[in-house]
């Protein structure tokens, strides 16, 4: 029907809805540019130490996509070794008047602290993650149902002044996508349902990455034992 024979009503409709449909594709496209720069930092990394990036970028692009994040975690498991690497990414307690003397939590571009974890088969938690992770399916820890001191808990392993609580607010959910070699976790007081589609596409995204690390660190030590 031709403009001119539309009632008022009719455009403001028709307005509404091209205006849906562009924030719809502005947020598709917003998400799409995020994953793709967490995937380039997956696929830039060439050791372990790199992950503390990945886990950064992770952080900072979730965030830019969605309110109430507190935190992320990126997990990756050495078989060959028998460790979990663990990567907590959250705002740096400095931001607060927080200090810390762990060299473990280390800032990265002066907003984001990265603390790392390594679990081996003497700790409880490497035995309860394998086993989560094993079931292949998204898992979450609830801080008002399950047994919760990780705001005393982060401050212990990191040697912080003091207990930050703002972590870790009462009603916290961590919503855990696993993938292949580990996984890809979100702090967030949204609800699951809205998130773990677009966790799964960040956590494909380091997979993406690790794999090529993986890759690279055979073709590295082969070089190696070929000359030696």
């Amino acid at each position: 029907m031709p403009d001119e024979n539309k009632t008022r009503a009719q455009l403001l409709s028709e307005v509404h809805d091209l205006r849906q449909r562009l924030e719809q594709a502005e947020q598709t496209t917003s998400r799409q540019m995020a994953v793709d720069r967490v995937r380039a930092e997956a696929l830039a990394m060439r050791s372990f130490d790199d992950l503390r990036h990945v886990a950064a970028s992770l952080f900072r692009e979730i965030r830019s996509l969605r309110g109430a994040v507190f935190g992320c975690n990126l997990a990756v498991i050495d078989k060959r070794a028998e460790r979990i690497h663990d990567y907590a990414a959250k705002r740096s307690p400095r931001l607060k008047g927080i200090g810390w003397t762990s060299p473990d939590l280390v800032e990265i571009d002066g907003d984001i602290a990265i603390g790392y974890r390594e679990y081996d088969p003497s700790h409880p938690n490497y035995a309860t993650y394998l086993s989560q992770w094993g079931r292949g399916e998204v898992w979450t820890i609830d801080s008002r149902t399950d047994d919760w001191d990780r705001p005393r808990g982060f401050a212990e392993d990191f040697d912080l002044s003091q207990v930050d609580e703002d972590y870790f607010p009462p009603e916290l959910e961590i919503i855990i996508v696993p993938f292949e070699h580990g996984s890809v976790s979100l702090h967030t007081t949204g609800g699951r349902d809205d998130v773990v589609d677009l966790v799964r596409d960040f956590a494909e995204a380091v997979h993406l990455g690790y794999v090529r690390f993986l890759d690279f660190r055979r073709v590295t030590e082969g070089q190696r034992l070929q000359i030696e």
